[in-house]
């Protein structure tokens, strides 16, 4: 499970890089609101939030703008996350970049994580972490979890800096602090190998159930591996078999075929289909 679980986590470096900046429009990637009264720029932010979601995008691109003017600098990011996708206009890299730099500008930790996301594809301008990895920095100094699971990744693969699990569980475990179910099952992965802490099955199982309570993929699926193997907890087929069901239904090919496997040797019954 060990090598399986470093090959996955390779994959999910990428895998964050570019679910998240379908997300750049998203809470997740922000840095917290502040207290107090909403401002006019932070209202039609917001506005601009509602329209991505219901995926009004020229309607998005129209608050987003009016923030932007008004002094809201994460209304620059929303513009440039639109033009990145092409969500309502013709895609342009060109345009996001010039519109994530006016935002980073104005100190937008979603601009600054628009950037490092650029940066540490090459998408746009020549590649380089470490360029990337100051930007990610940035953004997770104003409060991105998002940021600072990523920059937990750079640290576990030594991109744009020195390799260190240390470093790496320290992002992760402010991220999973936030509440963010990555972070949290990336907390759990490091202390289920054993990597920058000493191993603890049990740790790693805590740090999973709070990940699948938001259905974290990675996390169910690694619940169901707990549960089948026994290990950090009492071995239970149908434990498992729960966890990989949940895991298969929202898509983790590798959840069902164990789920397959259990019933095929007899572990566990095919579940009935309802009448």
């Amino acid at each position: 499970m060990t090598r399986q679980g470093k090959k996955n986590r390779k994959r999910y470096v990428w895998l964050v890089w570019v679910i998240c900046v379908c997300l750049m429009a998203g809470s997740a990637l922000g840095e917290a609101a502040p207290d107090g009264e909403v401002s006019a720029g932070e209202a039609l932010y917001q506005a601009a939030e509602e329209a991505y979601k219901a995926e009004d995008y020229e309607q998005a691109m129209a608050c987003y703008q009016q923030a932007a003017e008004l002094g809201c600098a994460d209304g620059w990011s929303g513009i440039a996350s639109l033009y990145y996708s092409g969500l309502g206009v013709e895609q342009s890299t060109e345009k996001a970049l010039e519109y994530w730099r006016l935002g980073a500008d104005q100190g937008s930790g979603r601009a600054f994580y628009g950037l490092g996301f650029l940066y540490g594809c090459g998408d746009g301008v020549e590649q380089s972490f470490e360029i990337a990895r100051e930007y990610y920095q940035r953004a997770a100094d104003l409060g991105s979890p998002v940021a600072m699971t990523v920059l937990g990744n750079m640290c576990l693969y030594g991109e744009g800096g020195e390799q260190s699990y240390e470093q790496a569980l320290a992002y992760y475990q402010q991220a999973a602090d936030l509440g963010l179910d990555v972070g949290q099952y990336d907390v759990g992965l490091m202390y289920f190998n054993g990597w920058g802490v000493e191993q603890s099955l049990e740790k790693a199982m805590e740090y999973w159930l709070l990940a699948a309570e938001q259905d974290n993929t990675y996390a169910l699926n690694g619940l169901g591996y707990l549960y089948e193997n026994g290990q950090g907890v009492e071995q239970s087929y149908e434990q498992a078999a729960g966890y990989y069901r949940r895991a298969a239904d929202l898509g983790v090919a590798e959840a069902g075929e164990h789920l397959a496997q259990m019933i095929a040797e007899g572990l566990v019954q095919e579940p009935q289909a309802a009448e």
